[in-house]
Formats: C-alpha cells, sequence, structure tokens
C-alpha cells in the first residue's frame, strides 16, 4: 500500500466526507468493473478452450468409427 493514502487525513466537514465517499464510490465502481471484465474473458476463453476440446473429440471419434451412443 502506498504511504500517501495510509497518511490521507480524515475529512472534517459533510462536504470532504460526502466527497470522500464518492471517491471511494468510484474507486470500487472501476475496481469492480475490471474484475467482472476480467472474469467475462476468462470464461470466453474457457468457452474458446471447450469448443476446441469438442471438435478434437469428436474428430477423433470420427477416425476411430466410434459414435456417442456406444460410449
Amino acid at each position: 500500500m502506498e504511504q500517501e493514502s495510509i497518511e490521507q487525513k480524515e475529512p472534517a466537514t459533510a462536504a470532504e466526507l460526502t466527497q470522500y465517499i464518492q471517491s471511494l464510490l468510484v474507486d470500487m465502481q472501476q475496481k469492480f468493473q475490471e474484475t467482472t471484465e476480467s472474469v467475462l474473458k476468462r470464461l470466453d476463453d474457457m468457452n474458446t478452450k471447450i469448443t476446441s476440446l469438442e471438435t478434437s473429440v469428436a474428430e477423433m471419434m470420427e477416425q476411430t468409427g466410434t459414435s456417442e451412443d456406444k460410449i
């Protein structure tokens, strides 16, 4: 954690408190958005890999003459 964030003075007036809380909410919203984007990207990557795996398995089954009914 940065030293300057530790040394921030506490809000003394209602206006400062309001600004402080708004700043915290904006920071939280940005972090939530970044996390959401990261999770969605990972899910998309997993979907791509699963689709590729399904295609590979289907090709191997076709090459060996195995059908899904026999599994």
